[in-house]
């Protein structure tokens, strides 16, 4: 390298030096070397080396600036603009040091604190988390004059700064509360989260509330509620990541909000994945309306879910599941006890379209279908031309196809050859394609509640319209076309509605989705925040609804850093410093989530509370505390708990 063959070296002392004439310092800037300082002398110990150039390096690291020790009289400027160092420049003596401080590849574009943009992200799912990766890498790659200058601009990190909101009392959202425990391979996404939460230019607030997201009724004093203008006054830029999916889209039956025992998918994804507003603790109801219909049926309990979706898939793989299986995850533990005494007879999928439509992966499909003791029933799999020429168009949903074919084919070899007669403890999953369910039944036994789920209608569906954009619609001959199967669990898994930020600021649609500009910045009412100074952006399922999986993520974030990049280098966004008052000690910061995390794997040898009754808590949070066996972790669903052990840990 030229570096290497331009280099004479001289050790003095206890440290480096690096002697370089004036035009070979010339020949290092035109080539990119910028990690340097070079410092003028006319003479070292007694040695005269005329107008050469003494380089000192002392490296810290690839992302800081240098540490520099001091020389003589070197001033140690960070900017390398200091007054008194510029000497010869100023007509001094020229003997005289002089100083030019060059930034480190990659470090920060400016440490002037007025040059700093800060921004606020509004949720730490993916979204979030990968929106904070990114802003910490904006680059500016603002055009060049020259050639030279260029490769070295293009390497010079904009100084960025971030604040994550997250409103629950642990991070990492959908990772956390969405993906499946049986699925642990694809939560260690968080290891790169966990590093972003120790890099010193990022900083956690949970437990915190922004907006109208979250529930209102959550508000007990406990936690703390900010406004999105409030944040706009004080940061350069806001993204919001809080997603898109707070309720469940319902399906408009008859007694569908009347009879106990429907759910929707998010509902029960966020009872069995320990979110703590379905957890025992603050919905009492819901968890001992679950727990009674698994466990207390005579002839075990049918389950009916309704849609041919991923989440589905999750729904029915834990339900089927051995209990033993679930105990080496981190499903929550008062799930996972009533699991254990679980009688579930049967899972019944329910799809109001062709097998052509369903957005099953095949992995996925695959892995439920393999389930030991489990007899599989799959219906309607003929397919017409229409369906064959949309499989042929996308490869996952034909290979989802083959997966139920094949299925379908070994399922009834092995009736044939009188296996289903192993016993009474093989469950059952039916696979139903075009049937729309029409109402929704009471359970006939006159002991019962009259308002609990008993049965479902279901009815055959017709597909109309052009190939690619079918839609299902219901059949007109009732009597022939429509069955009623026993259900005693219905679970509706037809898409989500997310809640809406603050309507009079920011613009949404019905579903919750946030109006942008298709890269990802949103224009708000103008009105309603006259005096706020950021400018508002979105990222994830806020942006583009809840569709894609987690990788689809990081597209979806460099897309919206790329804009806000762009707004920067347009001097559209203005520095702003973060200057926030001290949270309240309840606020979640990462040093607290690091405790938390590790009471969750076992790594903590004792566990401290501040009351005696935030220790009397429930049988299943008790064992929680002492079975580790070989579970990732044992989630904490009680936001009291959590904040009672980091202000043990802080005192």
């Amino acid at each position: 390298m030229l570096q290497n063959r331009l280099r004479k070296t001289l050790l003095c002392s206890a440290s480096k030096l690096r002697i370089y004439s004036r035009r070979q310092e010339q020949q290092f800037h035109q080539n990119g070397v910028v990690a340097m300082s070079f410092v003028s002398f006319s003479s070292f110990s007694g040695g005269v080396w005329g107008r050469r150039r003494v380089i000192r390096e002392s490296f810290v690291d690839d992302d800081v600036a240098f540490h520099w020790g001091r020389m003589r009289s070197l001033c140690c400027h960070p900017c390398g603009n200091n007054d008194n160092i510029n000497s010869e420049k100023s007509g001094g003596s020229k003997n005289a040091t002089t100083t030019t401080t060059f930034r480190r590849k990659f470090t920060s574009a400016s440490s002037d604190e007025n040059e700093q943009y800060s921004f606020a992200i509004v949720g730490s799912g993916p979204a979030g988390m990968y929106a904070a990766d990114k802003l910490l890498h904006m680059k500016n790659s603002s055009s060049s004059s020259s050639s030279s200058s260029s490769s070295s601009s293009n390497n010079v990190l904009i100084d960025a700064k971030v604040d994550v909101y997250e409103k629950e009392c642990f991070p990492y959202g959908l990772v956390r509360f969405g993906v499946a425990p049986d699925h642990q391979a694809t939560k260690n996404v968080t290891n790169k989260f966990d590093a972003l939460l120790r890099d010193e230019r990022v900083r956690l607030f949970a437990n915190v509330k922004v907006g109208s997201v979250g529930n209102e009724n959550d508000d007990d004093g406990e936690g703390l509620r900010v406004s999105t203008k409030e944040l706009l006054e004080r940061y350069s830029g806001v993204v919001l990541a809080h997603g898109a999916a707070d309720n469940d889209r319902k399906l408009q039956i008859e007694n569908e909000d009347t009879l106990r025992g429907v759910y929707g998918a998010r509902q029960f994804v966020n009872w069995y994945n320990g979110l703590p507003s379905a957890a025992p603790m603050r919905n009492k109801e819901m968890h001992e309306d679950i727990v009674d219909r698994l466990q207390n049926k005579k002839n075990g309990s049918n389950v009916v879910i309704v849609g041919v979706g991923n989440v589905t898939l999750d729904c029915a793989r834990i339900l089927l599941r051995s209990p033993e299986e679930l105990k080496e995850t981190d499903i929550a533990s008062h799930a996972l006890e009533a699991l254990e005494k679980a009688n579930v007879n049967s899972v019944t999928i329910v799809g109001r379209r062709s097998v052509a439509q369903a957005k099953f992966s095949p992995k996925e499909l695959r892995e439920v279908l393999n389930l030991p003791d489990l007899d599989v029933q799959i219906d309607d799999l003929e397919v017409t031309e229409e369906d064959i020429e949309e499989m042929n168009a996308s490869r996952p949903r034909r290979r989802a196809f083959e997966v139920l074919e094949k299925a379908k084919k070994e399922g009834a070899a092995t009736k044939s050859d009188g296996d289903d007669a192993k016993g009474g403890t093989r469950k059952i999953l039916r696979v139903l394609f075009l049937r729309s369910p029409t109402g929704l039944l009471p359970e006939d036994d006159i002991s019962s509640s009259p308002s609990s789920l008993g049965f479902v209608k279901i009815r055959k569906n017709i597909l109309q319209g052009p190939t690619g954009n079918r839609q299902a619609t219901l059949s007109n001959d009732q009597v022939r076309d429509e069955t009623i199967l026993p259900c005693d669990i219905l679970i509706r898994s037809v898409g989500y509605v997310g809640d809406k930020l603050e309507p009079n600021l920011v613009p949404s649609d019905k579903n919750g989705t946030i109006v942008h500009d298709g890269l990802g910045r949103v224009r708000y009412n103008e009105d309603s925040s006259a005096s706020a100074t950021g400018r508002l952006y979105v990222c994830g399922w806020a942006k583009r609804g809840a569709s894609g999986v987690i990788a689809t993520n990081v597209q979806c974030a460099e897309e919206t850093a790329e804009a806000i990049k762009e707004d920067i280098l347009n001097g559209l966004l203005k520095p702003a410093a973060r200057i926030l008052p001290p949270p309240p000690s309840n606020t979640i910061t990462a040093s607290k989530w690091f405790k938390l995390d590790a009471v969750e794997r076992g790594e903590s040898d004792r566990e401290e509370t501040e009351e005696e009754d935030v220790e009397e808590k429930s049988e299943s949070n008790k064992k929680a505390l002492n079975v580790r066996s070989r579970k990732p972790r044992t989630k904490i669903v009680d936001r009291d708990r959590a904040l009672a052990i980091v202000r043990a840990a802080a005192s």
